[in-house]
C-alpha cells in the first residue's frame, strides 16, 4: 500500500526553528553552522557582501512532510549559490552528480574516470592557469578526440605542506568499449602520461590515474566539491583569501 504525502501549508522555518525541532543535528543544520563560520571569516577578510549572502543562505526552508510530520523532502529554500558556501557546495555536488548519472545512463556505453595532476606549488592561480590550459591542449588533440566520445571534467583543489594541488577529474565516455580496447585508438596509461606531460609542458612525468566507473560514487568524485568545506575550514586567513581570489570567474565544471 502506498503512503500518501501532502504539502504542508507554506510555513517559513528559520534555522533557529529547525534547531529546536530536530534534537540531533541533521545535515542541514551542520552545513548551516559551517556556513555561519565561513561568513564570520569572510567578514574578517573584508568581503562583507559575500559574508552577508552566505549568512542568510537557507535561513528560510519549506519542506514537504508525511502525515506523521516527518520531513519528506525540501520544497524551496533561499540559497545564496556562492562557491564558498558549504550549503550550496553540498547541494550543487548532489545535483551535478544526479545530472551526470542520468546522462551516463541515457547515452549508454561505458565510462572511465581519469585523474590528471601536476606538481604542487606555492601559488594557486598560476597552477590553475597551467592546469586549465593543459586541459584545452589535450582535449583538442586528434588522438584524444578519436578515442573518446565525450567528457565531463571538473577541478578539485587541495592544500598541504607541499603547497596548492589543483587537479582534474575527468569522466570519459566510451560508446563502444570493445572497439576501443581492441582498436587502434586505444590510449594506454603510458600514452596518457606522455600526452598529459606534453599538454602541461613540463619536464617530468605527471601522475595520471585511470579507473573504471563502477558506481555513482565515481560520478560524485568528478562533479563534486571544488574543495571540501572540512578542508577550507582549516585554511589560514591568507590561504582562504588566495583560494577565493584564484577561483573567481573560473569555469570549474
Amino acid at each position: 500500500m502506498t503512503q500518501s504525502y501532502h504539502e504542508n501549508p507554506p510555513v517559513e522555518q528559520t534555522i533557529q526553528d529547525i534547531h529546536h525541532q530536530i534534537a540531533a543535528p541533521d545535515e542541514w543544520t551542520r552545513r548551516k553552522r559551517a556556513a555561519l563560520d565561513v561568513a564570520d571569516r569572510l567578514d574578517d577578510l573584508g568581503k562583507r557582501d559575500r559574508a552577508s549572502r552566505i549568512r542568510d543562505c537557507a535561513r528560510h526552508l519549506r519542506t514537504r512532510s508525511c502525515p506523521h510530520g516527518h520531513v519528506h523532502r525540501l520544497v524551496t529554500a533561499n540559497l545564496c549559490k556562492d562557491r564558498a558556501c558549504p550549503i550550496c557546495g553540498w547541494r550543487r555536488a548532489r545535483a551535478n552528480s544526479a545530472r551526470a548519472s542520468a546522462t551516463v545512463a541515457r547515452v549508454g556505453g561505458r565510462a572511465i574516470l581519469l585523474t590528471l595532476t601536476l606538481r604542487s606549488g606555492p601559488r594557486l592561480a598560476p597552477l590553475l592557469d597551467q592546469l586549465l590550459a593543459a586541459w584545452g591542449r589535450i582535449s583538442r588533440r586528434a588522438r584524444w578526440v578519436r578515442a573518446y566520445d565525450g567528457a565531463i571534467r571538473s577541478v578539485e583543489v587541495t592544500h598541504s605542506e607541499a603547497g596548492w594541488h589543483p587537479h582534474l577529474h575527468v569522466l570519459l565516455h566510451l560508446r563502444d568499449p570493445l572497439a576501443y580496447y581492441d582498436g587502434p585508438d586505444y590510449l594506454s596509461h603510458a600514452d596518457l602520461v606522455q600526452m598529459w606531460r606534453a599538454a602541461l609542458r613540463v619536464d617530468y612525468d605527471p601522475s595520471v590515474r585511470v579507473q573504471a566507473v563502477r558506481s555513482d560514487r565515481a560520478l560524485l568524485e568528478v562533479v563534486g566539491y571544488v574543495t571540501k568545506d572540512s578542508e577550507t575550514s582549516k585554511y589560514t586567513d591568507e590561504d582562504l583569501r588566495e583560494w577565493l581570489d584564484a577561483l573567481a570567474g573560473r569555469r570549474l565544471l
